[in-house]
């Protein structure tokens, strides 16, 4: 809202706020790496409990 990002995606709304000069290139970068990691996490865990 602060920033009008219209986007619902999480990783276009950092694109977004790169282009809006909120978030440094480099940073927003290294934000959608640990997002990745962390949605991989989720999955894994989610997996992992589903088994029992």
């Amino acid at each position: 809202m602060e920033y009008a990002i219209d986007a619902t995606n999480t990783f276009d709304r950092i694109d977004q706020l790169v282009t809006k000069r909120v978030l440094e290139q480099e940073t927003a970068e290294n934000l959608a790496e640990a997002l990745k990691h962390f949605f991989q996490a989720q999955i894994t865990t989610t997996a992992v409990a589903s088994r029992y």
